[in-house]
């Protein structure tokens, strides 16, 4: 059985605070922030650098997939002259969801405390990125998520019809998954590197935009506990998003996919139940 989720925002006095650095502040050292890109050159190294003074001391990883418009060879640039920013150069589109086991890969050869994924258009501010680590190093927390459907969270630039779907598309996702969390479709999430050993990527069928509630679902199969903290949403300025009506439909296939899972797995766990009641 699971244990019983939470999507609760703690003040900082809540929190486990990051060691103090020699020169008095705090140090994120043990923090790895992972950044999947595609054509991200005018962003990438603004959002490098608002990371690098948000998070002082934490990695911030760039997973390029063969931008064409030279994200990769910007982010080589920022990676030769700051040993805290890591390149990892892939040869096409492969999808968030090969990206975020390569950044969970990453945070674990590097001895991380806790792996962080965002979105590098800045619609996850760098402003927020402490808070939600924060949350993440709570004991007892395997998973913060900065989420914009809990008290406090926002969403900033979309037109209300967009609102009024992203919150329809999340209700419908939490209901298929009977899952407690708000946001089942936020990329801006903290993970402990002792929830990330005990999750089964194998089982990780996603590639696109529907890896992240199929991650939920993964994590739920644990019995993780989730906090979600709120965050301001902010639509992008620079660039265009990556998200097309198409990536959209197949995402909601995949959620239906997933709950038919779900529902499969529970019925054999019922099965199971009864067949060992009657060996007795």
């Amino acid at each position: 059985m699971s244990t019983p989720r939470t999507s609760t925002h703690r003040s900082s006095t809540d929190t486990q605070r990051p060691t103090t650095s020699s020169r008095g502040g705090f140090s994120y050292e043990g923090v790895l922030v992972g950044v999947p890109t595609y054509n991200e050159r005018e962003n990438v190294t603004r959002l490098v650098t608002a990371l690098r003074e948000n998070l002082p001391g934490a990695t911030i990883l760039v997973v390029d997939d063969g931008s064409p418009d030279g994200t990769g060879d910007l982010a080589a640039e920022m990676a030769r002259s700051d040993p805290l920013v890591h390149l990892l150069r892939r040869p096409r589109k492969m999808g968030l969801g090969t990206a975020y086991v390569a950044v969970f890969d990453h945070a674990r050869s590097i001895g991380a405390r806790i792996a962080m994924t965002m979105d590098a258009d800045f619609s996850h501010r760098p402003q927020d990125t402490p808070a939600v680590v924060r949350a993440a190093l709570r004991p007892g927390v395997d998973l913060a998520i900065g989420s914009r459907y809990v008290p406090g969270g926002d969403i900033v630039g979309w037109p209300q019809s967009r609102k009024v779907l992203s919150a329809i598309a999340n209700r419908l996702i939490r209901a298929s998954l009977r899952t407690s969390t708000h946001d089942c479709t936020a990329s801006f999430r903290a993970y402990s590197m002792e929830l990330i050993d005990r999750l089964d990527f194998s089982k990780l069928e996603s590639t696109g935009y529907s890896a992240l509630p199929e991650l939920l679902l993964l994590i739920d199969e644990v019995g993780a506990t989730i906090v979600e903290v709120p965050i301001t949403f902010v639509e992008r300025e620079r660039g265009a998003t990556k998200l097309t009506k198409r990536e959209l439909a197949k995402s909601l296939a995949n959620v239906v996919r997933m709950r038919r899972r779900r529902v499969a797995r529970s019925h054999a766990q019922r099965r199971a139940g009864a067949a060992g009641k009657g060996a007795r």
